[in-house]
């Protein structure tokens, strides 16, 4: 991946006193830019392309083009010639997450944001470890070998609760080890 992409995609977190928010949602409440950007997700196209696909002026497409990449929603993937000789650029959606915030700083909203993934990811994974935890048990308890699913007595929402203790701790173990990797690589770098 080309270093200009890997700082496009990612998220862009524009607070409400951002300069560029304004340019962003005057873009997106432009019914014309939101359908180029829906046929851009596509594929690559160029503005007489999109013109073409449209049914637009070619002049309308080029002024929501530039209005586009002004707010950095597009780009320009890469640029061709024509058969007469000119520069054709071929635009494509820049791949981010649009965050809205209010003034607050960017690392907090990102701090937050892993926080409320992490959450999410080990509230869905603690169901089908908890149920497979509990099949290992029944499998342990009956001399291992293929049997029926049994319950053990125990409630649903028992083995779920297993189940998020079970992501919690491997999830704490998971971040103290990248935690000592990420020191031990600023030690070795000083």
């Amino acid at each position: 991946m080309k270093k200009n992409e890997e700082k496009e995609e990612g998220i862009l977190i524009l607070s409400l006193s951002d300069k560029r928010l304004k340019k962003v949602t005057q873009v997106l409440s432009n019914e014309t830019a939101v359908k180029i950007v829906e046929k851009l997700l596509e594929r690559s196209m160029s503005s007489t392309e999109l013109a073409e696909a449209l049914d637009m002026p070619l002049t309308t497409v080029k002024y929501n083009l530039d209005a586009l990449v002004e707010a950095e929603l597009i780009r320009v993937k890469y640029s061709g010639f024509s058969k007469k000789g000119r520069e054709v650029k071929y635009y494509a959606p820049v791949k981010r997450v649009l965050v809205l915030m209010p003034e607050k700083k960017e690392s907090e909203v990102i701090a937050f944001l892993k926080k409320t993934f992490i959450a999410i990811l080990i509230f869905m994974l603690s169901i089908p470890i908890g149920l497979t935890l509990q099949q290992f048990l029944v499998n342990l308890s009956l001399g291992g070998g293929e049997h029926e699913v049994v319950l053990l007595g125990k409630s649903f929402l028992f083995w779920w609760l297993i189940g998020i203790v079970f992501a919690l701790f491997t999830y704490i173990l998971i971040d103290t080890a990248i935690g000592l990797r990420r020191k031990q690589t600023k030690t070795s770098n000083e």
